[in-house]
């Protein structure tokens, strides 16, 4: 008798283990389509709560790209300048025209990384979609571990489409 209360205890406990996993995932990963030049791609982001990056020249929310995202929207020579930019760690001299660096902190580093403004972002999930327009794009290398994104968010994005 106690077995089978101890295992019907344990098959609750997983039902619901697993039911929250699946409301939160669809909480803090979207959808990404960035929109520029009139080419677009789709990127899987995280909404990064400790993430409170800015552009410091403009004021708009930053979205933070895997480099290897951005094949799609840019010609093989300026894909080339930006990868050769984040693989010397100097973006100085070669920076693609229409490109800042803008000073990124994170927990274990500061660097300048290569941005650029998109015209558009679609962020959405499964309940709202957010168009946000001229979001600024920072360029990172492959820095996202996690296969289920290759992108970041920050929480002010989140608060716009929440209102």
């Amino acid at each position: 008798m106690l077995v089978s209360i101890i295992g019907i205890i344990i098959a609750v406990i997983k039902i619901f283990n697993n039911a929250f996993n699946k409301i939160h995932i669809q909480d803090i990963i979207f959808d990404v389509k960035i929109t520029y030049s009139d080419k677009s791609f789709i990127v899987k982001a995280l909404f990064d709560t400790g993430n409170n990056v800015t552009d410091i020249f403009t004021g708009n929310n930053v979205i933070l790209i895997s480099i290897d995202n951005i094949k799609e929207i840019f010609d093989n020579s300026k894909y080339l300048q930006i990868k050769n930019c984040l693989e010397k760690n100097n973006c100085f001299e070669n920076l693609p025209e229409k490109f800042r660096l803008l000073p990124i902190r994170a927990v274990s580093c500061e660097k300048l990384l290569p941005a650029f403004t998109a015209d558009k972002a679609e962020i959405s999930n499964a309940s709202f979609t957010k168009i946000v327009k001229k979001p600024t794009i920072v360029i990172t290398d492959n820095c996202f571990q996690n296969q289920k994104y290759s992108s970041l968010i920050n929480k002010f994005m989140k608060k716009t489409f929440l209102l």
